[in-house]
């Protein structure tokens, strides 16, 4: 029977560099010659032959080191970094080798990833940890750490590890899928204002007011879980505070054109939040992230600084 796992390859000793190093760009068997025994090359240079070797490693710890010993080859494993599980790939090898775990990772307090394990046949996942939390029927708050084990009811809830990783990589498919029809439309959206409203400011002021009239509560989608903005109401605004953020005032130019801005709903659309101008604000990437995720000190600093910039507004704040 197979097994499935999930390592965390986020947070603590410089893990983006590893992470670029050993699993997306991966290592040759050269570099790990000097590190293991003639028995263990040749089984490395069996798998792999002339292709690149990537791997992975965790610190020992009680429940590392159990996981790390039940792991066998041919077991699949999800990558999880930055809030979405990127790849699934297959176990091939695993290696209890700490020199060579300092000599690909360093060590942290005088400890090392030195629980190895070898990964082929990567394939791209890139699914939000929220919408992997819902299909296997986690809580919407489970994180993880470390080195996990997926649970074998969840895996036989989809009749087998093959069918729990189809399932995911087709699911992540249709998101992206309509993530590419959303991003479709939204620059449909900004051309048609551009030409609407070039170079004419009162008529930039008219297509807000009459559009955010006709603005309604956010549709549910409930395939991918994203909700339907007015994305002509959103080209608008951002056009007309020229992309620059409502609360620092600060803002980048785009490689192609145009100031880069972010439009945040004070109240989520999955709240019962509105397509209008009193619940759209224009912001910056790190001010609409304070917004969304920050403590309350970080949302009230940017609540208070577009309330000192624009005091005339009458903002939904009160909902917050």
């Amino acid at each position: 029977m197979s097994n499935l796992f999930l390592l965390v390859a986020s947070g603590g000793h410089n893990t983006e560099e590893h992470y670029t190093e050993t699993i997306q760009k991966g290592v040759q068997l050269k570099d790990l010659s000097d590190f293991v025994s003639e028995n263990k090359k040749k089984e490395i240079a069996d798998v792999y032959g002339e292709r690149t070797v990537r791997l992975w490693g965790a610190k020992p710890g009680e429940r590392n080191i159990r996981n790390w010993k039940e792991m066998k080859r041919g077991d699949s494993i999800l990558i999880y970094r930055n809030k979405k599980i990127e790849y699934v790939a297959k176990i091939t090898i695993k290696l209890h080798n700490k020199p060579l775990a300092k000599e690909l990772w360093g060590q942290e307090d005088g400890v090392t990833w030195e629980y190895i394990y070898l990964l082929d046949d990567l394939r791209k996942v890139d699914m939000a940890l929220e919408d992997f939390n819902e299909l296997l029927g986690y809580s919407k708050e489970n994180f993880f750490s470390g080195l996990t084990p997926i649970a074998q009811e969840i895996i036989d809830s989809f009749g087998s590890v093959g069918g729990l990783v189809s399932n995911l990589i087709e699911k992540s498919e249709e998101v992206r899928s309509i993530e590419d029809l959303e991003k479709t439309k939204k620059e449909e959206a900004e051309k048609a204002v551009s030409k609407k409203t070039q170079s004419d400011s009162e008529n930039l002021e008219e297509f807000i007011k009459e559009r955010s009239k006709k603005s309604v509560q956010g549709e549910r989608i409930v395939q991918a879980k994203t909700y339907k903005r007015d994305r002509e109401l959103i080209a608008a605004l951002k056009s007309k505070y020229d992309g620059v953020c409502q609360s620092c005032g600060k803002t980048f130019r785009k490689e192609e054109e145009g100031n880069y801005s972010e439009a945040a709903h004070i109240t989520p659309l999955e709240e019962g939040g509105s397509n209008t101008t009193q619940n759209i604000l224009i912001l910056c990437p790190t001010c609409h992230k304070k917004l969304d995720l920050g403590c309350e000190e970080a949302r009230k600093e940017v609540i208070e600084n577009v309330k000192d910039n624009f005091p005339d507004k009458d903002y939904n704040f009160e909902e917050l």
